[in-house]
C-alpha cells in the first residue's frame, strides 16, 4: 500500500532484523540478548520518528492519547499542560492538569442532572449557618460569644470531614482509582470555580514539588479518567413533550467527537 502511494519508508533493514528476532522468539524460542533488545528499541523509535511525518504528516512526538479525550475544554487544558511541561514550566503544567481533571468530571456530571435529581450528589457541600445544626442558644452576650466561637470551630471541622467523604464517595462511584487519585492530588494545586465557567487554582504548603516524571503521571491519570468515563456514558434529558418526564439516552461519544 505504501509503495503504491509512492512513499519510500526508511529503516527497512532495521525492521527486517526486528521481525527476524520476533520469528526466532515465537517459533524457535530463541531469546534476544539485552544488547539486541536495546538496539531494537532504538531502531523502532527511529523508524516511527522518521516515517510518521512522511505517512501521516504529523510529528511522532506530537502523538498523544490526549486526542482521545472528548471533552473539548479538558483536551485544550491537557495540551497546554503538555506544552508547559516541555517548557519546564511545571507550576503552570500541574495547574492546567488539575483544571483538566475538574473539567472532565464537570462535563460528565452535568449530563446526568435533571430537574429532579443529580445521581452524583451526596449532600450539601456547605452549611450556611451553624444555627442550622445547633439552633439559637440564649445566654449572656459574653457567654454567647464564647459558645459561638466554639461552635464555629466544630462546624468548620465537621464540614471539612463531610466534604472529604463526599469527594471520595463521588470518585469511587465514578469508578476512578482512588489510590492513583491520591498520588495525583499530591502534586496538583487545589481548584475552585469562579462563576459558571472559570476554574482557578491555588497552591498550599502540603503539595509536593513534582518533577517531569510526576507531571507525566498526572497527565496520564487525567487521560485514563476521561477514557474510563467515556467507556459507559449516558445523557439524561427532560422530555417536555411528555410533561417533564425523563428520557435516558445511551450514547457512544466516540463516534461524535468532542463536546463542550
Amino acid at each position: 500500500m505504501l509503495k503504491k502511494a509512492g512513499l519510500d519508508i526508511s529503516q527497512k533493514e532495521s525492521m527486517k532484523r526486528l521481525n527476524n528476532a520476533r520469528v526466532a522468539l515465537k517459533h524457535h524460542g530463541t531469546r534476544p540478548s539485552k544488547l539486541d533488545i536495546e538496539g531494537f528499541r532504538a531502531s523502532t523509535t527511529n523508524f516511527f520518528q522518521e516515517n510518521t511525518p512522511l505517512v501521516f504528516q504529523i510529528n511522532f512526538l506530537d502523538i498523544s492519547l490526549i486526542e482521545m479525550v472528548q471533552c473539548k475544554k479538558a483536551k485544550i487544558s491537557l495540551k497546554e499542560a503538555d506544552r508547559f511541561g516541555r517548557e519546564n514550566n511545571l507550576d503552570n503544567a500541574f495547574g492546567r492538569t488539575a483544571v483538566a481533571f475538574e473539567q472532565i468530571l464537570n462535563d460528565y456530571e452535568k449530563t446526568k442532572k435533571s430537574c429532579f435529581l443529580n445521581p452524583f450528589h451526596f449532600g450539601q457541600s456547605s452549611i450556611s449557618s451553624k444555627r442550622q445544626i445547633f439552633g439559637r442558644i440564649v445566654g449572656s452576650s459574653s457567654l454567647q460569644q464564647q459558645i459561638d466561637q466554639a461552635l464555629n470551630g466544630v462546624v468548620k471541622m465537621l464540614m471539612g470531614e463531610i466534604t472529604s467523604v463526599q469527594s471520595a464517595l463521588k470518585l469511587i462511584s465514578l469508578g476512578i482509582d482512588y489510590r492513583r487519585y491520591v498520588k495525583f492530588k499530591m502534586f496538583v494545586p487545589e481548584v475552585g470555580r469562579q462563576g459558571s465557567e472559570r476554574i482557578s487554582c491555588y497552591w498550599d504548603s502540603k503539595k509536593m514539588k513534582g518533577t517531569l516524571e510526576d507531571l507525566r503521571f498526572c497527565i496520564d491519570f487525567v487521560i485514563e479518567t476521561a477514557l474510563k468515563l467515556q467507556q459507559f456514558d449516558f445523557v439524561v434529558e427532560a422530555d417536555k413533550a411528555r410533561h417533564g418526564s425523563l428520557r435516558i439516552l445511551f450514547e457512544s461519544r466516540s463516534s461524535e467527537g468532542g463536546r463542550e
